[in-house]
């Protein structure tokens, strides 16, 4: 990527990255996480042979670190000029307008993005973190568009993704049937719009996020971005592929986020 970066002038790109929690081994021996973030960042900035990112994203609610220590580390960075601005991830809007409000009372940056969760067939941030990003003007960047492929080819086809990627699998293996009429509509949609499967689910994200993430691996998978930048579905259509829906149970991460099991008081001794 840092290669790749040079060809092209950085100011005309939007660069962003990740910075993960704090490892145990951070933890015990008494690594903060102010110190977590910069250094994360200084190895990110290492990586990519540059010398700022333009969105720097908070990749997990970590309970095992105070909320301050983490927004003091943005902070610095922000004002090091090596971030232009955060985003946040995996997190409840609570757990977000929490944050921002500490942002605001010590005078930090606030995040301006959230990165959920988020397809056709799995639409739980709809009940409240879209609303909350579109009351407080934060930009949605869901990842996951095409549920791992699943929404890019017809139900129960079997492919590498599928066979590899057993996280994938948890977050969707038990909802499967019930995910499968929705399927069947952007399968049904696509033939109509003589386009990919693919191409009908981004046309549809493109119409409800600010921009969702595409993890293409392959040259042809960029095939299906142009498809759907050149297409706009009917309300009707819309309302044909969200009718199916049903309410799923948090999956993913989200899943693992909703539980004070890991509260990083259990650390404060140390």
């Amino acid at each position: 990527m840092g290669q790749g970066l040079k060809k092209f002038q950085r100011d005309q790109l939007v660069l962003a990255t990740k910075f993960t929690n704090r490892t145990t081994q951070e933890i015990e021996n008494h690594v903060s996480g102010r110190e977590h973030v910069l250094r994360s960042l200084d190895q990110s900035l290492q990586n990519l042979q540059t010398d700022y990112v333009d969105l720097y994203i908070y990749h997990i609610w970590d309970w095992l670190t105070p909320m301050a220590d983490i927004m003091a580390g943005l902070n610095e960075a922000v004002q090091a000029g090596k971030v232009r601005y955060i985003g946040i991830s995996n997190a409840y809007s609570w757990q977000i307008a929490q944050i921002n409000a500490l942002a605001v009372r010590y005078g930090y940056p606030q995040f301006v993005s959230i990165q959920s969760h988020y397809n056709l067939v799995y639409r739980e941030d709809e009940r409240e973190l879209f609303s909350y990003a579109h009351e407080n003007d934060l930009a949605t960047t869901p990842y996951s568009p095409l549920a791992s492929g699943r929404l890019a080819h017809p139900f129960g086809t079997q492919t590498t993704r599928r066979q590899q990627d057993t996280f994938a699998d948890t977050k969707y293996q038990a909802t499967s049937e019930m995910d499968k009429p929705i399927i069947d509509c952007v399968e049904e949609l696509a033939h109509q719009h003589h386009v990919s499967m693919a191409a009908i689910n981004l046309a549809w994200l493109q119409q409800r996020v600010t921009a969702p993430i595409i993890g293409a691996t392959k040259p042809h998978h960029l095939d299906a971005v142009a498809e759907a930048a050149g297409l706009a579905l009917t309300a009707s259509e819309i309302q044909y592929l969200e009718t199916p829906y049903r309410p799923h149970d948090l999956e993913g991460v989200m899943a693992l986020n909703r539980s004070r099991t890991n509260n990083w008081n259990q650390y404060s001794g140390q």
